[in-house]
């Protein structure tokens, strides 16, 4: 009698440990597809930088520029977008950041939004197949970022700020 019930204990345990699975193939497969023609340059853009506390200066941060513009290429275009300096643990506690854009003697102002301001077309240009000397110094230009703290008085003592710069980029 005990090997019996000893069988019928081990069936019903092993009938307890098999489970069905109804589920489905549990992988996703996602597709994209490549235009043959891509356009091909390469944007350099500047690292990662520490502003200095309390400096209200334009201080750099780097130049951005293209390179290796494919033949079809005419002309392309770099509007940075940003935004103001944000504190890593609280992000309602921001501090107002201006960015400028010196391209070769002149400098402009760039909005969050972009370099387009006003329906204005500002946009820095970083490389012009139909350049012209008296015009342009070269088809490729390079662009010098400077950021901009005016007011520090905002900050919270001990916390670290960060603000981010997307290079939205045409090319035409």
């Amino acid at each position: 009698m005990k090997k019996f019930l000893s069988l019928i204990l081990a069936l019903a345990m092993v009938a307890c440990m098999s489970v069905t699975a109804f589920a489905a193939d549990p992988t996703t497969t996602l597709t994209v597809e490549v235009p043959a023609n891509l356009p091909e340059y390469n944007l350099h853009i500047p690292a990662d930088t520490t502003l200095t506390y309390g400096n209200t200066d334009k201080q750099n941060i780097g130049d951005y520029c293209v390179t290796d513009a494919a033949d079809s290429i005419r002309r392309i275009i770099c509007a940075p977008q940003y935004t103001d300096l944000i504190n890593t643990n609280d992000s309602t506690d921001t501090i107002s950041l201006a960015l400028y854009d010196y391209e070769r003697t002149y400098e402009y102002s760039l909005t969050k939004e972009g370099a387009w301001s006003s329906g204005m077309y500002i946009c820095p240009n970083l490389y012009d197949k139909d350049w012209e000397e008296d015009h342009w110094p070269a088809p490729y230009l390079t662009h010098t970022l400077k950021a901009q703290v005016s007011d520090w008085t905002g900050a919270t003592a001990g916390a670290t700020y960060q603000a981010t710069i997307t290079y939205v980029v045409a090319v035409l």
